[in-house]
């Protein structure tokens, strides 16, 4: 597609953030709004960001067990449909995964970008920062983590799915399918987020 300018700004204008992706469907960046709305959330990581001694660590922290928590969805999902996970494969999941964030990804690049779309969308409706520099420099990744936390839920629940993805119109029909269940784990994402950093707070 070719925006112009004034689009942009229109958007930005409205508070529409606006997502870019690259030639195979992966995320290349966005752009933010100014935000007018802020939620508590907002101000908590501003807050911890600015002058939270081991924020970043804490953050680590919670992201390895929202990773955990994906895994566990997978795990009930096969379970439920009869394909338990034998206990090395569970293993090799929790050690990619986990540990190393790591993920095979088998299906189109194209919805790892409409999934980092989505992310955008809403932490601009929490007013969040897509990145975050803690006082001691270190960065906090969140829109790439959010993107990376829904991207391999999909990936790992897609099952026979993925083999019958080839064309990015059958790619987008299928995100608009989930998008639904996915803005919900995102808002759960954000909700387990904001309860450890008041925790983080003493709040």
């Amino acid at each position: 597609a070719h925006w112009s300018g004034s689009a942009l700004a229109l958007c930005l204008e409205r508070g529409v953030g606006v997502a870019f992706l690259g030639r195979g469907g992966e995320p290349a960046g966005q752009l933010w709004p100014q935000r007018r709305r802020r939620l508590p959330l907002a101000e908590t990581l501003d807050a911890l960001a600015a002058g939270g001694e081991g924020w970043s660590e804490a953050y680590a922290n919670w992201l390895r067990r929202e990773r955990l928590q994906v895994l566990r969805h997978w795990q009930q999902q096969r379970r439920e449909a009869g394909s338990p996970v034998p206990a090395d494969e569970w293993q090799r999941a929790m050690q990619s995964w986990v540990y190393r964030a790591e993920v095979a990804a088998v299906l189109p690049a194209l919805l790892h970008g409409m999934a980092a779309a989505l992310v955008a969308a809403r932490l601009g409706e929490y007013g969040l920062e897509g990145h975050y520099w803690c006082v001691a420099g270190e960065p906090v990744e969140l829109a790439e983590d959010l993107t990376r936390l829904l991207w391999a839920r999909m990936n790992l629940c897609a099952g026979p799915l993925a083999a019958a993805i080839d064309q990015p119109r059958e790619a987008a029909t299928l995100f608009e399918h989930w998008a639904g269940a996915q803005a919900g784990v995102l808002h759960a994402h954000l909700a387990s987020l904001g309860a450890h950093a008041r925790r983080e707070r003493g709040l």
